[in-house]
């Protein structure tokens, strides 16, 4: 009988105020490999952190080694069994790859670093690993630096390893080498993949689970399944309708032309992007991986330059190095948790509504008569004679919003609109968002929550590793 090294029951998260994780359950087993998959980036990354011991439940069960344990009991034994092998490495470059296998399990006072060739030679023979790999760490590939990654954790005696988004690392041949090697060490270890659509990785798994909305809802058996796991998977995620956040037209103002086309665009990493917006209209895209979003947003803020193609907003050619040109050109840009990220503290109100205004309207800050139309805008003396730092989160996101609504950019770029909320927060980010459609200004939602696809109308795209589609994958 295999080994449970690790059960959660029922579990409940916390971040914040706000319940991210409402009945989360797992079971990982000595000797096997499991698939997981979250239809949202920000709850993944959460669930990482709590493996890690970073954060507690405040619900639920959980067993550690089969026996039960309080929360902070079970967050110490997992600082210490589960190691997290993702896209960025954790060896370190200025020292040699024995001494990152092996220097930090070693109880040793002194290194030894012909202990360590030797050790790392019987290690390879061990395990059948080639010994054609570069001696400096920073000349390793990917693949093996995840492999370096994999014996570390083997000689560290980690009883759990979790595999995090490795498929936008490698190849499928180079995954096969790395799940041949992790064939081999399995027996002594759990190991947690977490996993997209592709039907390829599951050939390695025994067992796969499902978190949506804060929820397990999907475990089963690989050999279970009767069809494509992709074909289970998107099933789950599209069925699950359980709310709705309420819908605008997408074309709110008939008639308009497109305010922004996009033509054949590929920056360094995007690739050959083509869709159009008209006015009034909301793109939602969901975005599987951090730098996907992060060149989309840099293309319209100017950090990342367009290596070919065009972009034109309402017919005139977009071209901007800065964020603040690109204001003037008619794009608006709205953070995630932006009633944190964009309000200034030591602003009023109306000033906050007013900064992109100084970009539109020369000598805006200068003319009493541009901010008290602001003020006349906002229809809430109160708000002006309070401090930011006590006006509630609720109100600070609508300021957020209405800058954009005072400035009235061609279109407006929303990142991850409802995350972090409660739903009175969720409201109000749901109807200032249909504002600013109602205002004719064209609105893209970048989104990392597969759910809010089907909760909010609009056109849906995917992209994902730099290239952008209407069908899922």
């Amino acid at each position: 009988m295999k080994r449970e090294l690790l059960n959660i029951e029922g579990g409940k998260i916390k971040k914040g105020n706000n319940v991210i994780f409402d009945d989360l359950s797992l079971e990982l087993f000595q000797g096997e490999i499991t698939g997981i998959v979250f239809d949202d980036i920000l709850e993944q990354k959460l669930f990482i952190d709590m493996l890690l011991g970073n954060v507690l439940l405040y619900s639920g069960k959980i067993f550690v080694n089969e026996e039960r344990k309080a929360y902070e009991e079970a967050a110490r034994l997992l600082k210490q069994q589960v190691a997290v092998i993702g896209s960025k490495s954790k060896l370190l470059p200025s020292i040699t790859i024995e001494d990152n296998i092996f220097l930090f399990s070693d109880r040793k006072l002194f290194l030894d670093q012909k202990e360590y060739r030797e050790r790392f030679r019987k290690l390879r023979t061990e395990l059948n690993i080639s010994d054609d790999m570069p001696h400096k760490v920073r000349n390793l590939s990917a693949k093996e630096k995840i492999i370096i990654e994999l014996l570390k954790a083997y000689e560290e005696r980690k009883k759990i390893v979790i595999l995090d988004e490795i498929t936008s690392l490698l190849s499928e041949k180079d995954l096969g080498e790395v799940f041949s090697l992790i064939d081999k060490m399995k027996s002594q270890m759990s190991f947690l993949v977490t996993v997209g659509f592709e039907d390829f990785i599951m050939e390695w798994m025994e067992s796969i689970a499902v978190v949506q909305n804060g929820r397990t809802t999907f475990v089963s058996g690989i050999s279970q399944l009767n069809c494509k796991l992709s074909k289970v998977l998107k099933a789950l995620i599209y069925e699950n309708k359980a709310e709705t956040f309420g819908a605008y037209g997408q074309k709110v103002i008939n008639g308009q032309n497109n305010v922004l086309e996009v033509r054949d665009v590929s920056t360094c990493y995007l690739k050959n992007l083509n869709f159009t917006l008209c006015s009034g209209e909301l793109l939602k895209i969901y975005y599987s991986d951090e730098k996907s979003k992060s060149s989309f947003w840099e293309m319209f803020s100017g950090e990342e330059s367009i290596e070919e193609g065009q972009i034109y907003i309402s017919e005139k050619l977009y071209k901007v190095s800065n964020m603040s040109q690109a204001v003037r050109e008619g794009v608006g840009f709205i953070t995630e948790a932006p009633y944190r990220s964009m309000i200034l503290d030591n602003m009023s109100a109306t000033e906050n509504v007013s900064v992109p205004l100084h970009e539109k309207v020369r000598g805006f800050w200068f003319a009493k008569k541009y901010t008290r139309s602001v003020s006349d805008f906002l229809q809430n003396d109160e708000l002006n004679k309070k401090k930011l730092k006590n006006i509630g989160n609720a109100e600070l996101q609508k300021l957020a919003y209405e800058k954009w609504l005072v400035y009235q950019p061609k279109i407006v770029i929303i990142e991850n609109p409802f995350t972090d909320m409660d739903i009175n927060m969720r409201e109000i980010t749901r109807k200032m968002i249909g504002a600013l459609q109602k205002r004719g200004i064209g609105v893209i939602l970048l989104t990392a929550n597969f759910a809010i696809m089907n909760k909010i109308k609009g056109e849906s795209m995917f992209i994902k590793h730099g290239v952008l589609t209407r069908e899922e994958w």
